[in-house]
Formats: structure tokens, sequence, C-alpha cells
């Protein structure tokens, strides 16, 4: 008898513990897919809280968003633009919500799921990213960069349809949700007890996001052998674009996706190219800058969207890498695009392209 009631607690014990482990789980789940989901990605969260406070600050400001790669999240700073003015005449909110490693369907992606959350801007700036316009399915594209953990469940109808297996990245994204305490450990202990993980490990580069979403670049003065290191990776990581160069159909599928929910939603729209280095604009094919240029011509023509190029607006030693722009040049460039751009396009945005600042090329490409 008195072994019975011991099987019997034990099983009470461990059906318990098993039932506590599951709850916790769930709960973990439900927040960090809810309204906790910013927790798995430092870079938004970081961005979302400030754009967030930014609006309750000024609830019937209108919204200007940036959207972009690195090269934007690093290079402009919308604290140094001059002050611009709507056609209306209101001050707008700019907020920089570029993001590190984000190509165009990366950028669909950010747009949608902030949509998703209520936060409709008003304008958007969108960076077109010269070696990301060519992306091959089951090869060289932002599918082989991408983190799963970043994504959120409403992401995945929108990836599936640029990626070559998309049942591979839903089982991907739902296998760490059955034990979120482990899948998203790091991402839960970076955001309350960093202390405690190795430096390698901690996201404290995200702490430097200032309050209008600029990602301050970390080196103000690299060395000339670092520059030489840092410019060779960035060769080597966007070689397949330097070889094989040309606008592609995914690449372009994303792009128009973007322009047609913004098209939808009301949002007026521009494209804007970041400055690179003269080696870096070497590597490219010869033909490349022209293909670029009558690709963003059609869209401009098609969407009504203005284009603008700052391409060759910074000196090399301006960059760390060859593409971005290190912290006092990233100032300087700052001013200047909303001093050329920000002001001028938002003085005449509804009216459609701003053509003395647009690119102007006679050709017209067709992504393939």
């Amino acid at each position: 008898m008195k072994k019975h009631r011991i099987l019997r607690r034990a099983r009470t014990t461990l059906a318990s513990a098993l039932a506590t482990f599951v709850a916790i789980q769930l709960a973990l789940y439900a927040v960090l897919s809810g309204s906790g989901a910013a927790l798995r990605d430092a870079e938004f969260g970081g961005k979302l809280d400030r754009l967030r406070a930014r609006l309750e600050e000024a609830p019937q400001t209108p919204l200007l968003l940036l959207l972009g790669s690195s090269r934007s999240a690093n290079g402009v700073s919308p604290c140094r633009m001059v002050s611009a003015t709507t056609p209306d005449g209101q001050k707008p909110l700019v907020f920089n919500f570029a993001m590190t490693g984000h190509g165009p369907v990366q950028e669909l992606i950010l747009l949608r799921r902030l949509l998703r959350r209520g936060i409709r801007p008003d304008y958007v700036l969108v960076e077109i990213h010269p070696c990301l316009l060519y992306q091959e399915l089951g090869g060289y594209s932002e599918e082989t960069w991408i983190q799963v953990d970043r994504l959120e469940r409403g992401d995945l109808s929108t990836l599936r349809r640029y990626v070559a297996r998309p049942s591979r990245w839903t089982w991907n994204w739902w296998r760490p949700w059955f034990v979120p305490a482990h899948s998203q450990r790091l991402s839960i202990l970076n955001r309350w007890t960093p202390c405690w993980l190795e430096a390698g490990a901690r996201q404290s580069l995200f702490d430097q996001i200032d309050t209008l979403g600029w990602l301050s670049p970390p080196f103000a003065r690299p060395t000339a052998d670092d520059r030489r290191r840092w410019t060779e990776n960035a060769r080597r990581s966007y070689l397949p674009a330097f070889q094989r160069f040309r606008v592609t159909a995914l690449a372009d599928r994303a792009i128009r996706e973007l322009l047609d929910v913004c098209r939808d939603e009301g949002i007026v729209t521009g494209l804007f190219l970041m400055p690179e280095g003269g080696d870096f604009r070497g590597w490219y094919p010869p033909a490349a800058h022209g293909e670029v240029g009558a690709y963003l011509a059609a869209l401009r023509d098609e969407y009504g969207a203005s284009v603008f190029d700052a391409t060759t607006w910074c000196d090399d030693d301006d960059f760390a890498d060859g593409h971005h722009l290190l912290r006092e040049p990233a100032e300087r460039f700052s001013e200047r695009f909303g001093r050329e751009v920000v002001r001028p396009w938002l003085a005449v945005a509804h009216g459609g392209p701003l053509a003395g600042v647009a690119r102007q090329p006679s050709t017209t490409a067709q992504p393939r």
C-alpha cells in the first residue's frame, strides 16, 4: 500500500512538472509571438520601441520612414537633417527603420510587419542596394542570410514567395517554438540579463540606436590595414553580384510588390541609392550602372516614385569598407541628404517625381 502511494505521488509530481514545463513554453510562445515579438530581434525591437515613443509624443505628426540595408542604417541620421515640411506645412517625423542585411525582400517583409502593427507611414524612402538587385532563387539571394529566428509568423506568407524551398522555411520557423525557453534563451538573456552572456553573444551594438533610429557606425577612424581588410571582405561578400550582375526577376518582383503595397495604402514613395566608394563602383561590370539607372527610371515612370542617386556623393576616405560610411562622413551625408533629397521631395511629394533630382537614363532595362 505504501509502495502504491509513493508511485502515485511520483506520477503526480512528474505530471505536475510536465504540465508546468508545457505551460511555461506556451506562455513564452504567447509573449514572444505577440506583443513581445521584438524580443527575438534586438535591432527591430530597439527601433520599434523608439518609433513608438516618438509617435506617442506627437501622434498627429506625419511619418516618414526610411527603409533599407545597413548602408542606410549606419549612414542616415534623421537628427542631422534640416527641418522639412510637407505640402500642407506640417513638419514630419523622419525615422530611420533601415535594418542590417536587408534587401528588397526583407524591406517588403518589414513594411508589411509594421503595417500589421498599425504603424502606417505617410511617406517612405526605400533604399535600392544595387548589389541586391541581382538575386537568384536557390543561389545568391537574401535567402542565404535571412535569420529565421528574426522572423514572425506573419512574415512567412510573404517570404514563402521568395525562397526556393518554402516548406523548409515554415518547418525551420516552427521547430524552435516547441521549446522556446531553449531556442530563444539568448534573446531573453540579452534583453534582461546581458551580463550573464559572453561578450560575443551580446547584442549591445543595437543599444547605440538613437531616438530616431540611426545606428551610429561603430568606427570613426579605422586604420589603413583595417580599411583594406574590410573592403576586401565586402568585395568577397558581393562577388556573385559583381561577376554576374543584372536586375533579376526575384528582386524586381519584391520591389514592385513593395511599391504596390505603398500605392494601395496611399503611402507616398521615393527610391534612393546610398553612396559607394570608387573602388567598390569599379567592381561592377561596365554596363551595370546604366542598367540600374534604366531600371529605376522605369519604376519611376510606372509608379510615380521619385528616384534619388547619391552614389557619388562621398569620397573614398569616407567609407570603412567601400560602401559603409564612417561616423563623421555619415553625419555630413545626412545633412546633405536632408537638404537635397528629403526637404525638396516633401515639398512636392504629392505632385509626382522630382525631375531635377531624379536619375534620367535614356534606356529601359528588363529584369531577367
